[in-house]
């Protein structure tokens, strides 16, 4: 519960600053490790606060239905992506596996 404390700590608001701006990267030795503190941080965070990741090549039924909507998965699709940034991001922790292949972006002129 320490490590959820921490991360907590981290995005309280300062008394002298009205929103907090900071962002947290959680990582993880196992997917197990990252849905747990994903289960915890949801007690306190809106989930549009946390974005747990996974690899885009695991099949979305391996993953628990309670952290499903924690995640991004591509339209019509059980595949797993990066959410589209829409201005100003409301995330502020993000949870990953810290052995995780990086995901490969191409982007198209």
């Amino acid at each position: 519960m320490a490590a959820i404390a921490d991360v907590l700590g981290l995005l309280q608001p300062a008394q002298s600053i009205e929103l907090n701006t900071n962002r947290v990267l959680v990582c993880a030795p196992s997917h197990a490790a990252c849905d747990v503190i994903t289960r915890r941080l949801s007690v306190f965070l809106k989930r549009t606060e946390i974005f747990r990741m996974y690899d885009s090549a695991r099949p979305s039924n391996t993953v628990p239905g309670d952290i499903v909507p924690f995640t991004c998965q591509l339209p019509k699709s059980d595949r797993f992506t990066l959410p589209i940034p829409e201005g100003k991001s409301s995330v502020s922790s993000i949870c990953i596996v810290s052995d995780l292949p990086p995901f490969t972006l191409s982007i198209e002129s």
